[in-house]
């Protein structure tokens, strides 16, 4: 009783895109069997006899030889596999019975919902406190359902075996026609990757089935555009008064205090507290790389900086925020939102401030950070201590050259850059 494996474009079922799925045929005694492989292709992108893809497959989808042999390496894969879990149960028995074959060659791809798996990697941050990490994932299980609804595929389940090479391409075009950018599509992408990584790990799905890295799906970056003004326009913000506890005369401090403390970012500055004021510095660990290399800053406190702390201390316990920016602290996702809200806030009087002091180009929170490495730079800074301003495209190159510098050298040229 024969058995036979191959790989057929099966023409009885069109997809929503019009093209055919490429399944696993199995056939014992004239009765087939099907296995959906997760692939599909149009007819003229089919080669039946060589069971696998035409050159007209890689020019539609305008694939590199490299993609195009990761793809038709990964679909014969799924072939051998099947022939594998063949050969494997022929030894335990003579005859082969379809049926168990099939299921055998199906465990392979377990059935893991991409919206239920999402919701519970979601729940499981929450509980561990990683509120940023949830919201993160969020947005793109909202995100993706969008997707899918615009362009009027099922909506409900959404299989980690149905986003292939072919789906994230389609969420990239369907992505970059919003007018969105290569950034933010880049942070998506990463997220759905983090997915599948996760569901590999726990053996929910093959790692035959990834469509991401090594010739398939590439996560690209676009090159962030360097947001930096010249010390003469700090001056000129140093300069301005506005009326005390007025939202511009909080807005200046705020940015005052980031540029002098080597571009602290916005999370970071709402997150300090009065204990993080030790000895004359303040001593805190980036809330970005909290969870990772746990990196320590430890800047010393210029007369810049006191002037600025002493108002917003005066009279504050140790466990107290410095700045009045997180409102509700005793709630996680509460006081994410002050922060984001905040950050929005903060961005809207920068711009006015920029107004009034005739600084030209958009000025925001980041603007601080990338202006106290290019004005170090331009007076001749050693590049190891401040690593181009923290301009990288790549952060941890920043991080990795301060790990290096001993705070009494970045001190000083910290002092030579603020004062």
């Amino acid at each position: 009783m024969a058995t036979t494996i191959k790989l057929e474009l099966f023409k009885s079922k069109i997809l929503k895109d019009g093209s055919n799925p490429i399944m696993i045929r199995i056939t014992q005694m004239r009765r087939n069997k099907y296995i959906n492989t997760g692939f599909s292709a149009f007819p003229d992108e089919w080669d039946s006899p060589a069971q696998t893809f035409t050159n007209r497959y890689k020019r539609n989808h305008r694939l590199t030889d490299p993609q195009f042999d990761m793809i038709k390496n990964a679909l014969a894969e799924k072939l051998n596999s099947a022939n594998t879990d063949k050969i494997e149960l022929q030894k335990k028995k003579k005859q082969v019975n379809v049926d168990e074959l099939t299921s055998k060659i199906k465990n392979i791809q377990k059935q893991v919902d991409f919206y239920s798996y999402s919701q519970g990697i979601i729940d499981n941050n929450r509980k561990s406190g990683k509120v940023g990490n949830a919201a993160v994932y969020e947005m793109v299980k909202s995100l993706v359902k969008t997707f899918m609804k615009d362009g009027k595929k099922t909506e409900k389940p959404l299989l980690l075996t149905d986003i292939t090479f072919k789906w994230l391409k389609d969420f990239e075009t369907w992505h970059l026609s919003k007018g969105n950018t290569i950034n933010s599509l880049s942070v998506y992408m990463r997220t759905i990757r983090a997915v599948f990584n996760r569901a590999i790990s726990e053996n929910l799905i093959s790692r035959d089935l990834y469509p991401f890295g090594n010739g398939r799906y590439k996560i690209s970056n676009s090159p962030t555009q360097k947001r930096a003004i010249a010390k003469a326009d700090i001056e000129k913000i140093r300069n301005t008064d506005f009326p005390e506890n007025s939202s511009l005369w909080h807005t200046k401090n705020y940015f005052l205090f980031s540029f002098y403390c080597r571009g602290m970012n916005w999370v970071d500055m709402a997150n300090l507290r009065l204990k993080n004021v030790i000895n004359g510095r303040i001593e805190y660990i980036r809330i970005k790389t909290m969870r990772k290399s746990g990196k320590s800053f430890s800047i010393k406190i210029t007369g810049q900086m006191e002037s600025i702390l002493n108002w917003y201390c005066t009279g504050k316990e140790p466990n107290d925020y410095i700045f009045p920016i997180v409102q509700r602290p005793n709630d996680p996702e509460l006081a994410r939102n002050d922060i984001k809200n905040g950050l929005k806030t903060f961005n809207k009087y920068l711009r006015q401030i920029a107004k009034i002091c005739g600084i030209q180009g958009n000025l925001t929170s980041y603007v601080a950070r990338h202006s106290w490495g290019t004005i170090a730079k331009k007076m001749g800074v050693d590049i190891a201590t401040i690593s181009d301003g923290y301009g990288h495209a790549d952060m941890q190159v920043t991080q990795t050259y301060l790990d290096s510098i001993e705070n009494e050298e970045i001190d000083k040229a910290n002092a030579l850059i603020t004062g």
